[in-house]
């Protein structure tokens, strides 16, 4: 049976003793247990490895904006050039369909 994500389990852990001492040591200082001290980093280090996949999520959309900030399409009798401040619709598309000679429903 699998176990609940509130049960608390007990877990060994091998590490070097120079490693344990820093930890005991950290945790002394902060008036904590050593199990304390190490759930705490560990918590530490996953919150630090979201922030920075959300720092890299939001560069990539940053670099992709500003690749989006500028687009010119070429249409045969029309160049459209869209910018950030453009809206997001094209409410004069029939009126630019229609200025090539065509109906809207063909383009």
């Amino acid at each position: 049976m699998p176990r609940k994500p509130t049960e608390t389990v007990q877990v060994n852990l091998r590490m070097k003793e120079a490693d344990r001492r820093r930890l005991a040591q950290a945790a002394e200082k902060r008036g904590v247990s050593l199990n304390a001290e190490m759930l705490q980093r560990l918590k530490e280090s996953f919150d630090q490895e979201a922030a920075r996949s959300l720092d890299e999520t939001a560069q990539k959309l940053e670099a992709a904006a500003m690749r989006l900030e500028s687009v010119s399409l070429t249409i045969p009798s029309a160049t459209l050039t869209l910018s950030a401040d453009a809206p997001t619709s094209f409410p004069n598309r029939r009126r630019l369909i229609r200025k090539r000679g065509r109906s809207p429903d063909e383009g």
